[in-house]
């Protein structure tokens, strides 16, 4: 996710003084409290697409379920948000509430020996295609994979508890406990500062709101279907950027403001519009999501809530016809999105407008889509794009007898007709990739052959990748081009 630097929290914030047990944040909520919007979205049930998030890592040595199972009750109890739990759901207004009370790590953990990648695909698809009861607390589970090279260790988080960075944190206090190493909080309370509107924006009052490009139409063109049935659920591919590649990435050659992050945003956008040729799709403008961390640098990848907004990065057939338009198209937006405008417009709205979109018509978008117009809903993004930056800097290790961590890969929940999210990590020099598919949009295979297409952008764009420089997948790549009548 990309970090917030010039949005800050109001000062007063409660400390988090005295021993862990007398924080406010760890300590039992009995009255239950309102969602917040952010978390709102993602409490609807969906059987076909459930609000799961991925974080999986793998160590080069093995891990002990028991241990294990004691970490995960050791970050539990750190957590509170880890710990909620849905006690009723909307009411006309009133929002969803959430409860927290003491919970253990009780049936959160299970395992697998898994001898082959094929199989362990399969499971890590169906794993993600599920998701815990946010009914019961922990709506978390963990599936721990041991397999030769070094085990696995899966996480299924739902997304109402927290965000990608929260997550990430979560996942961070499980390494700890499990190596036996201090797990700091900061000296914030991590469910005060769900409420957004704790956030003042210091640029709001002179800065000026770039609008996202729009085509003559406004039409925006999803990921063109390769697949004619509605099968439920998700799947997963990997693919690693290797570090030797990775140092080919010189994003400076289009401005000294043009960053690694926008580079592999451009390319996706370049990505589609050539999936798209290729499948008999439009290509129109092309929007991709891209959620944006609103905690300040002083805690930036701490507190497990969920701290984050969504901003749009949008292109024209124009901007995209020509690379360098097309990267400055991109960084231009991505500065406005890191300067906040956006969210500054959000909350200098008057109250009762904040109100009123928060309360009727967020829910009827979430809960009754079909009657809420288009004009109102707006319309329908081309996919999700999150990056978790420098991993090496926000997860420990397991210690000692789990060895070195050798790999990790997020992605986030998608929803038809969208369908479609990609998360980056950098990790010891490489970029891990995860993208995530709805069945009902791609097969495996389809999801493959687009990832082939982006690494192809990636080298037109910034001569990352060479062309003779073997691509590792998770498994065997497929042919070039998507086949579109293979189902």
């Amino acid at each position: 996710m990309l970090q917030e630097e010039r949005i800050r929290p109001i000062p007063a914030l409660s400390p988090a003084g005295g021993p862990p047990e007398d924080r406010p944040g760890d300590r039992t909520r009995v009255k239950p409290f309102p969602m917040s919007p952010g978390e709102e979205i993602f409490a609807p049930n969906l059987p076909d697409e459930p609000q799961s998030m991925q974080f999986e890592v793998r160590v080069s040595g093995s891990i002990c379920e028991l241990r294990l199972n004691d970490a995960i009750a050791a970050a539990l109890a750190k957590h509170p948000m880890s710990r909620a739990r849905l006690v009723s759901g909307r009411f006309l207004a009133r929002a969803p509430r959430w409860a927290i009370g003491r919970v253990g790590a009780e049936g959160v953990v299970c395992s697998e020996v898994i001898d082959n990648e094929e199989a362990l695909n399969s499971l890590r698809d169906e794993f993600y295609s599920s998701l815990p009861d946010l009914r019961k607390a922990p709506a978390i589970r963990a599936l721990l994979v041991h397999r030769l090279g070094g085990d696995s260790l899966l996480f299924n988080i739902h997304h109402s508890l927290m965000d990608g960075i929260g997550a990430i944190r979560w996942v961070n206090s499980v390494a700890r406990a499990y190596a036996g190493r201090a797990d700091p909080v900061p000296e914030v309370d991590p469910l005060s500062v769900r409420d957004l509107s704790a956030f003042v924006p210091e640029c709001a009052p002179t800065t000026s709101v770039e609008v996202a490009p729009q085509t003559s139409s406004g039409i925006v063109s999803g990921v063109a279907r390769v697949v004619d049935r509605d099968e439920p659920g998700f799947g997963i591919v990997h693919q690693v950027i290797s570090a030797e590649q990775c140092d080919r990435f010189d994003p400076s050659v289009y401005g000294r403001d043009t960053t690694v992050n926008d580079l592999l945003l451009a390319g996706l956008h370049l990505t589609i519009e050539r999936w798209n040729r290729v499948c008999g799709g439009d290509s129109h403008r092309i929007s991709i999501l891209v959620p944006v961390n609103l905690r300040p640098i002083e805690w930036s990848n701490e507190v497990a809530s969920m701290v984050v907004i969504v901003d749009r990065n949008a292109t024209t057939p124009n901007d995209r016809a020509d690379h360098r338009a097309l990267v400055a198209a991109v960084t231009s937006q991505m500065n406005r999105i890191r300067s906040g405008p956006g969210f500054s417009r959000f909350l200098g709205r008057p109250e009762w407008v904040r109100w009123l979109i928060s309360n009727t018509i967020l829910p009827m978008i979430l809960y009754t889509p079909r009657v809420v117009p288009v004009s109102i809903k707006g319309p329908v993004d081309s996919m999700l794009f999150a990056n978790m930056g420098r991993i090496d800097r926000k997860i420990s290790g397991f210690g000692p007898g789990a060895g070195d961590l050798t790999e990790f890969w997020a992605s986030p929940p998608v929803t038809m007709p969208m369908g479609l999210g990609m998360d980056a990590a950098f990790l010891r020099g490489r970029i891990h990739l995860a993208l995530r598919y709805r069945r009902a949009l791609f097969d495996r295979r389809a999801a493959l052959q687009f990832l082939e297409i982006y690494l192809r952008s990636l080298t037109e764009l910034a001569g990352a990748v060479d062309p003779d420089l073997p691509v590792r997948h998770d498994e065997r790549s497929a042919s070039d081009g998507p086949d579109s009548s293979r189902d």
